[in-house]
């Protein structure tokens, strides 16, 4: 087994980031502190059979801002105070091949698209399912069947929000 743990600690100055404040893009300057830790563990706990989890914690907070945009105090934009990621992997040595399936899934906890923090996405969970043959010559062959967000997760990638009606 192998554990990785690790800390870290930003202070930024006069970071930019852009917005989407009052029908337009625009570019606010803030002041950021910005600590966590991240830790992993690998481990095989028998032959062919693989595991892996990963944490991460997060505090990403404004520290000098443009009032009533982006106060003091409120998280930097797309910065969750949690996720978990795992993956579970079974392989079995069959007919000149390897035939293995796959579980991984991750969570993030609740997050904020903008400096205001009046824009949020909830925390989710996705879960992937994947089943695959290996074979031939050093098994470069590949088939396989994946399942991506078998539960049906909405989530989003990014977002703004203040479209007006016109």
């Amino acid at each position: 087994a192998r554990f990785n743990v690790a800390g870290f600690y930003n202070d930024f100055r006069g970071q930019q980031i852009s917005q989407f404040i009052g029908g337009f893009f625009q570019r606010v300057s803030v002041d950021a502190e910005i600590y966590g830790m991240d830790a992993t563990l690998d481990w095989v706990p028998m032959d062919d059979t693989y595991v892996y989890f990963g944490m991460g914690y997060l505090d990403a907070k404004i520290t000098k801002g443009v009032l009533g945009a982006a106060d003091v105090g409120n998280a930097l934009p797309g910065a969750p105070d949690w996720n978990f990621k795992f993956s579970l992997r079974r392989d079995w040595h069959i007919n000149n091949g390897t035939l293995g399936a796959i579980v991984d899934g991750r969570y993030s906890s609740q997050r904020f698209f903008d400096v205001a923090n009046t824009f949020p996405d909830e925390e989710y969970f996705v879960l992937n399912l994947n089943a695959f043959y290996q074979f031939g010559p050093e098994e470069r062959y590949r088939i396989s069947l994946y399942g991506k967000n078998v539960l049906d997760t909405d989530y989003a990638h990014n977002g703004f929000d203040g479209l007006s009606p016109g």
